[in-house]
């Protein structure tokens, strides 16, 4: 439980554990600084027990208290002077003791219950339903054709097919033959030059 100043907690602290804190620190044989210095160690202990309510400030006080009542018997003790008042100390001081171990498991009791009620009082937060994606097809990763090598010396390309004209071919005529037989004009035979010298004369004789 954090007191903040001037406020409400801060006054039901003081209400309720004034009298706890000003039994602990009124010492006559001390100083003014002394006292307050007491005081206020014995708020702060009440304050490390977090009381979350008016019952648990008041046990938080009382715990604080016979742990205070229970040091000072055992300083007692070791000031006694005779060993009867100091045997007598040291039981007041484990009784003191018991006392404020008592008030301390009530103390822890009521928390541990004001814990669980706070738990169960907290509103469960519901987790939205997960929401399922419809199945969407995926389409293939399109892979690319790897390029064709290109040859050192292109060819270049032919004709496409069907553009390639056959010579048209006609049928067979024996008359055009013999027209073209007899429009063909005729050879002659090469003539032989007059023959003279020694041949000619031969052939005078």
């Amino acid at each position: 439980m954090t007191i903040a100043p001037n406020s409400e907690a801060e006054d039901l602290l003081l209400l309720l554990t004034g009298g706890v804190i000003k039994a602990i620190s009124d010492r006559p044989n001390e100083s003014l600084a002394e006292r307050q210095s007491r005081a206020r160690i014995a708020l702060r202990q009440i304050e490390e027990y977090e009381p979350g309510d008016g019952v648990e400030i008041m046990l938080a006080g009382q715990v604080v208290l016979f742990q205070n009542l229970a040091l000072d018997a055992v300083h007692d003790a070791q000031n006694a002077t005779m060993p009867d008042d100091a045997s007598k100390l040291r039981q007041q001081a484990m009784a003191l003791g018991r006392v404020q171990m008592g008030f301390l498991a009530q103390l822890t009791r009521r928390q541990a219950r004001r814990a669980k009620l706070a738990a169960e009082e907290k509103p469960t937060k519901i987790a939205p339903p997960l929401k399922v994606e419809a199945d969407v097809p995926v389409a293939p990763a399109r892979v690319e054709p790897e390029p064709r090598a290109q040859p050192s010396s292109p060819i270049p390309p032919g004709p496409p097919v069907g553009a390639i004209q056959t010579p048209e071919t006609r049928p067979f005529s024996l008359a055009a033959m013999k027209l073209a037989i007899q429009s063909a004009p005729t050879r002659q035979p090469p003539q032989t030059p007059p023959h003279t010298g020694a041949a000619a004369i031969a052939a005078g004789t």
